[in-house]
């Protein structure tokens, strides 16, 4: 089981930007890796996020505006606030 070994007041990343079963693969397998995501997924990431930050962390996360409502449940489940709903996703622990 992972488990971050210290909590961040910034975490900022830039995440693939498709959904499991959306957008187009690319033949390139790096580039794939990129764009969506084929091991891990959104709940994954959020999880990580979610027990890395500390009690005032903000998490910021580039991502299509289509993806979301799918984000918010995610996030919601984990106890994290959404602050920004622009293509930058900013998440919030919820103390």
């Amino acid at each position: 089981e992972w488990a971050p070994k210290m909590k961040y007041d910034l975490i900022v990343g830039n995440p693939p930007y498709y959904l499991p079963g959306k957008g187009k693969l690319s033949p390139d397998p790096v580039r794939g890796k990129c764009r969506m995501f084929l091991k891990d997924s959104w709940k994954v990431l959020l999880e990580k996020a979610s027990s890395s930050l500390s009690p005032d962390g903000t998490a910021w996360f580039v991502t299509l505006k289509e993806n979301q409502t799918y984000i918010e449940k995610m996030a919601g489940n984990l106890k994290l606030e959404i602050r920004d709903k622009n293509e930058l996703i900013i998440l919030k622990c919820q103390n």
